[in-house]
């Protein structure tokens, strides 16, 4: 599991999802461990993941 450097950790966890072929089932687990965020934090990184997939927005900015 390699991480984006982003002076956000919540933009850099959703980057890093975004870019999985899928989600694992341990995802919020593995979000606190590598990049240290809360369980809202967790959860505004997924919401950002849909965003990067399926809205359009850019994931790798």
């Amino acid at each position: 599991m390699s991480a984006p450097v982003s002076p956000d950790p919540v933009t850099s966890a959703a980057r890093w999802l975004a870019q999985q072929d899928s989600v694992p089932l341990t995802v919020i687990g593995d979000l606190k461990a590598q990049y240290g965020l809360s369980a809202r934090q967790c959860c505004e990184a997924l919401a950002l993941t849909h965003r990067f997939r399926f809205a359009g927005a850019q994931a790798d900015e």
